[in-house]
């Protein structure tokens, strides 16, 4: 979609510059001012697009983070499991029961 845009934004301006060229009974301030204003949307939008892709490379970062994040999270619930499940009051019981038996 935004490669879609770009080409019509583009193909716009290109319209206007060639409009420009056409008409030669323009004064030359004009078309000075047309290929100005052109070349500066030119600049502004090649702004706008570095700025977009500097946001989506900032959140495919953060998207990666949040993914290291979990996967760590989801490791340190497994281990909190395994160890309630080790020392659960009846595993304790058990314990206490191998302890008093090897005195």
């Amino acid at each position: 979609m935004a490669g879609e845009v770009e080409n019509q934004v583009e193909q716009v301006l290109n319209l206007v510059v060639c409009t420009k060229e056409q008409s030669r009974n323009m004064r030359k301030a004009l078309n000075e001012k047309i290929l100005e204003t052109v070349s500066t949307l030119r600049a502004v939008f090649v702004k706008i697009k570095a700025s977009g892709d500097k946001n989506t490379s900032e959140i495919n970062s953060q998207t990666k983070h949040v993914d290291n994040l979990e996967t760590e999270l989801k490791q340190c619930k497994k281990k909190e499991t395994y160890m309630q499940h080790t020392l659960s009051p009846a595993r304790a019981t058990t314990l206490e029961e191998a302890v008093v038996t090897e005195h």
